[in-house]
């Protein structure tokens, strides 16, 4: 590190004309009647203070309030920060504003480390300091991904890293519209608190086709066709549905409560397979009864499972 042997300033005048140049590197200082200042005079503006190797104590501000460096580490700046050229690669942090805060382009791997959160995006383009209200989206480091609403506690979408996905409204794939007629596609959404899907094709396009089908494996057991048919294994029709005494309710770890029915049902498989039988038996009970009471007892046989 380079001596500075400034000259006594006894009886000196203080309007900066009285200077001293460095020997070592060219820099010329002049004295204020406080302190020695680097580059204060109106044609010294071209020098400059090279540091190598050296530690600087104390906060640092550069052109009175537009970059800082304080001693905990943090530093503020009142402009844009480029690291390298972004428009080839790197990261621009433009502030707060009507633009994109952080922008960031990468030719290469994109790595951030840490825990807890990694990307936080604000809506605080009228300058104010961002807080949980104005929190827009969260990238959490384990791959968890917030989107609106209120973050955290009830996102608009939430994607887990497990492959799970939840949405607070509508979920539409495709180009699914009630009103056009060449449009296809899915929706899910909520409607007066209630939860609605809708499956579109083209017009003219569905007919026998499946708009809906349900699989164990890949054997269908239940179809809906876009024709209004539907084809099923087996259907079980819950007698008293409405009457909520009639389900079990049950809650798993995550708080989601599952209501089981327990009422009375009509398995019509199983009922018209009873029904033909019985009518099978009592076609052939007219053939071969001969008397009233052989008639009777094999009405009352047929009719056993009814």
């Amino acid at each position: 590190m380079a001596n500075l042997n400034f000259p006594s300033t006894t009886g000196q005048p203080t309007d900066g004309s009285f200077q001293y140049t460095d020997a070592n590197n060219g820099v010329i200082y002049s004295w204020d009647g406080i302190k020695w200042e680097a580059n204060s005079g109106s044609s010294l503006n071209t020098m400059y203070v090279q540091v190598a190797g050296d530690n600087m104590t104390g906060d640092r501000t550069l052109g009175t309030d537009k970059i800082t460096w304080n001693t905990e580490g943090s530093a503020e700046f009142a402009l844009d920060v480029n690291a390298r050229s972004f428009l080839t690669s790197g990261m621009e942090y433009a502030g707060l504003g009507t633009a994109p805060g952080v922008k960031i382009r990468n030719t290469g791997d994109l790595a951030i480390s840490g825990t807890g959160s990694c990307i936080q995006i604000f809506n605080n383009a009228d300058g104010t300091v961002p807080s949980s209200a104005t929190e827009t989206f969260r990238l959490n480091n384990d791959g968890t991904v917030y989107i609106g609403g209120t973050i955290v506690a009830l996102p608009n979408i939430k994607l887990n890293p497990d492959g799970k996905a939840a949405f607070a409204n509508t979920l539409d794939v495709g180009t699914y519209s009630p009103t056009a007629t060449d449009a296809r596609g899915l929706r899910a959404y909520i409607d007066d608190n209630k939860l609605n899907l809708g499956i579109q094709c083209k017009s003219g396009q569905g007919g026998a086709n499946d708009a809906f089908n349900v699989r164990e494996g890949n054997a269908l057991k239940y179809s809906i066709k876009y024709n209004g048919s539907a084809t099923f294994s087996n259907a079980v029709f819950n007698l008293e549905a409405d009457d909520d005494t009639k389900y079990t309710s049950t809650t798993d770890a995550d708080g989601n409560e599952t209501r089981v029915y327990n009422g009375t049902t009509l398995d019509v498989k199983d009922r018209l397979t009873k029904t033909d039988a019985a009518l099978q038996s009592l076609k052939a009970a007219l053939v071969t009864t001969t008397d009233h009471e052989s008639l009777k007892a094999a009405l009352i046989a047929a009719l056993a499972d009814i």
